[in-house]
């Protein structure tokens, strides 16, 4: 043996993660937060072999999805290899399918982790002050381009789906009858239908092409998955969506990434608390508009925050009158546009009125600094949650000295001025007017350093760009995972500072 393969060897000799592995790594954190957070597991009773402890399951689920690896037969290959990954499995290696059911079928072990996480942080002094920042971002589903069906695909794939069940169901009714060799016992591979040949069939025969033959022999999980996508086709006609996903039907077409691409995705909501950055809400939502998440996403994050919610801030996009009044009236510092106001601080717009209207409430009417009256239009509209009046100048104001301010642009100029005038109460309207305000336009601006490096994050620094379960319950169960990665990366800088 060389002297090179002798010190190889003497150093694998009495290999110990626990003795081996920094004090300040992560897996150590890891270790910390669930044997703090799911009980010990007693000596089994029973006969056969013990189960694993659910926190060697939790262990392994949470650190790989805090560095990057969320595949499942990785994770069991790694529980073999890896030192962290020994130290929290105590060298045992969990079956690839036993950390798939865990991590939907045991939401509670990550609930609990989130749980004892706050507690680490509140001994490391990260504190919650109930500031928080509410955003989102798009992640693509787990789904091919082409399992997503236009509306005019909804018939002959209903159809076609339809009949290859039919067909499958009374092949597996012949061959029961006729006592024929099972698929095991005929020494030949059996090509099983796939929702994949069934749409490329109807695309096909659409287009005029040749018709390829597709297999009639279908699994008992291919046959739950047509039934799913009948039923979601069903509904989606019922709705009339323009699009729907076959392999996921949960999904919903919506913009996002980097290339802003509208395609099937699932939108992984957040909220930052501004005392220590620490996340307070998270969960996963299948709507693409974000206007009507608002009042769910502080209530998730009044329950993590001890001192209750006393600020909030979001983009336009979360601007809806109702939630919004609601959290004005509890007394809630609100810091969110509508979406006027956010299209004039985009574009560097003055908030101020151009001209002072004189609104005369008797009248219901508006009077402008020239004598022109502005009387009410009787139409009335909804616009992004609120509800706006219209009115529309009695005079012509062509020749109005004041035209070249009143009117943004020249291009644009009417014969008549319109104004909209909001109906949802004096409180709104204050709320908008504080954007006049230096100051609540600086801390509009700054809300994304709170909440842009959670998605920063988990796009670029762990490289989850899509989702990789499908059904909205269970990416529910992996953005949570997603969520506890970030806290736990967060959480770990303090907790490697104070123990090194």
């Amino acid at each position: 043996m060389s002297r090179r393969d002798r010190v190889a060897s003497e150093m694998l000799f009495g290999y110990d993660p626990v003795r081996d592995l920094p004090a300040d790594h992560l897996a150590r954190l890891v270790d910390l937060v669930v044997d703090e957070a799911l009980p010990a597991q007693g000596a089994p009773t029973g006969p056969g072999q013990p189960a694993y402890s659910p926190r060697v399951y939790a262990k392994v689920l949470i650190y790989g999805y805090a560095t990057g690896e969320r595949s499942s037969r990785q994770l069991e290959r790694l529980c073999r290899e890896s030192l962290p990954y020994l130290l929290l499995a105590r060298g045992e290696a969990p079956c690839y399918r036993s950390l798939c059911r865990f991590r939907v079928e045991h939401p509670e072990a990550i609930a609990a982790g989130w749980a004892s996480l706050f507690g680490v942080a509140a001994r490391l002094g990260m504190g919650r002050v109930g500031r928080i920042v509410v955003d989102s971002g798009k992640l693509r589903a787990n789904a091919a381009p082409e399992s997503v069906l236009t509306e005019a695909e909804y018939g002959p794939v209903q159809e076609a789906l339809a009949r290859a069940l039919v067909e499958a169901e009374a092949a597996d009714a012949a061959e029961g009858e006729g006592g024929g060799a099972g698929e095991t016992r005929t020494g030949q591979p059996v090509e099983r239908a796939q929702m994949r040949d069934l749409v490329r069939e109807v695309r096909a025969r659409l287009a005029g092409r040749p018709v390829p033959e597709a297999p009639t022999r279908m699994s008992r999980r291919m046959r739950r998955q047509v039934r799913r996508a009948l039923a979601a086709l069903e509904e989606a006609q019922a709705e009339g969506r323009k699009h729907l996903c076959v392999s996921d039907p949960e999904a919903r077409m919506m913009h996002g990434g980097r290339d802003r691409r509208i395609v099937e995705r699932y939108a992984l909501e957040v909220a930052v608390d501004q005392g220590a950055g620490l996340l307070v809400a998270c969960s996963v939502t299948a709507e693409g508009n974000d206007n009507g998440r608002l009042r769910p996403l502080v209530a998730a994050a009044q329950e993590q925050e001890p001192e209750g919610i006393v600020a909030v801030e979001a983009d336009s996009g979360y601007y809806h009158s109702h939630p919004v009044r609601e959290l004005l009236e509890a007394g809630v510092d609100l810091c969110i546009p509508d979406t006027q106001t956010a299209g004039a601080l985009h574009r560097g717009e003055s908030l101020e009125p151009a001209v002072a209207m004189v609104y005369e409430a008797e009248a219901d009417q508006y009077r402008c600094p020239q004598g022109n009256v502005l009387g009410h239009v009787s139409r009335r509209r909804k616009e992004r949650g609120y509800e706006v009046a219209e009115y529309r100048a009695q005079g012509s104001c062509r020749e109005c000295p004041l035209a070249g301010v009143c009117f943004r642009s020249a291009a644009r100029r009417r014969d008549h001025k319109q104004l909209c005038r909001v109906l949802e109460g004096a409180l709104l309207e204050e709320a908008r007017a504080r954007f006049r305000d230096p100051a609540h336009q600086q801390r509009y601006r700054k809300r994304g350093s709170w909440i842009e490096g959670v998605f920063g994050f988990v796009k670029g620094a762990l490289g989850y760009e899509r989702w990789l379960l499908r059904g909205q319950e269970k990416v529910t169960h992996e953005g949570r995972l997603m969520g506890l990665a970030y806290q736990l990366r967060h959480v770990h800088k303090v907790w490697a500072a104070q123990a090194s």
